[in-house]
């Protein structure tokens, strides 16, 4: 099966690297024009946005990569998956994102499948643990569900400082490279700790990815660019976004609805940039309050 999963993905990146070198006579001449809101407008939307990436949607703080990040592409040729990992470091370099030199190991995985449902429900059944902070609400969707791509993470709490926790067990490396390990408990605001400053108030603990898991589903993902998928995996796989019911409208995470982007949107970048600006040592509401205020600043449509 897995034989039959490298050369569908193969041909699949074949396929959208044509797609986008190739562009249509008169694609040059488009312009795009976008609508400025007004603040109120500006300011619904990105409330919309933060709201529909799950992102500190609860009292649970943001999480994001403290260490460097280290993508490994899987399922593609060398030069398929060369044009993946350049667009995954372009974007994680553009937004602040820290970034491991090649020949680095791997933290994240992208994997290019023929079959995306049964890809992820071997890993399930193979080593559960590498799903085991996925909400048990959305485990069975991610598991036997359609989607062209999917994702999950593993998270770590650590001090302040980006110290490792005492008693927190190491994560470990599983046998495909890819990073696995005990899910921790939850950052909460009932469990915090606080310092108070003259202006702050620090919880004295951040969460911080420590793997992230995309998977390409490559029957169902034809028809987008691997420009495109690319943009996808990174983004996913830089912020803790939940999986959408919904294509989002005016981001990349709508790359598979009725108006797909060629890559990140403005909004999307400019949520990644705020991302890993953030304290990570401060409450969730304070987060997306930081979060919200960034996107308002984008004043076009999405």
């Amino acid at each position: 099966m897995a034989k039959r999963f490298l050369s569908a993905a193969a041909a699949f990146g074949a396929l959208l690297l044509l797609g986008a070198a190739q562009t249509a006579p008169g694609d040059e001449e488009i312009t795009v024009k976008g609508q400025r809101l007004t603040p109120a407008q500006a300011r619904e939307r990105a409330i919309a946005y933060v709201h529909a990436t799950g992102i500190v949607a609860g009292k649970e703080a943001v999480a994001r990569w403290v260490d460097k990040v280290c993508p490994r592409i899987i399922g593609l040729s060398a030069e398929h998956a060369a044009v993946v990992e350049a667009r995954f470091r372009s974007i994680a370099g553009s937004v602040g994102a820290p970034l491991a030199a090649k020949g680095c190991a791997a933290n994240v995985t992208i994997n290019f499948v023929g079959d995306g449902r049964a890809f992820t429900k071997n890993i399930a059944v193979r080593d559960g643990r590498r799903l085991g902070e996925v909400p048990y609400a959305r485990r069975a969707a991610l598991i036997n569900g359609e989607a062209p791509i999917r994702w999950w993470y593993l998270t770590e709490l650590r001090s302040r400082d980006g110290k490792r926790m005492f008693g927190m067990d190491p994560s470990f490396v599983a046998a495909d490279g890819q990073a696995a390990g005990q899910a921790l408990p939850n950052n909460g605001e009932s469990s915090m700790m606080t310092q108070y400053s003259s202006s702050h108030v620090s919880t004295q603990i951040n969460r911080t990815l420590v793997s992230a898991t995309v998977v390409v589903d490559t029957n169902r993902a034809t028809g987008a660019t691997l420009d495109a998928v690319a943009a996808h995996a990174a983004y996913v796989a830089l912020a803790e976004i939940q999986a959408l019911d919904e294509p989002l409208d005016g981001s990349i995470l709508g790359l598979f609805g009725d108006a797909p982007p060629r890559g990140l949107t403005k909004l999307d970048e400019a949520f990644l940039r705020e991302l890993y600006a953030l304290p990570l040592d401060r409450k969730a509401r304070q987060q997306r309050t930081r979060l919200v205020r960034a996107l308002q600043a984008q004043t076009t449509t999405f």
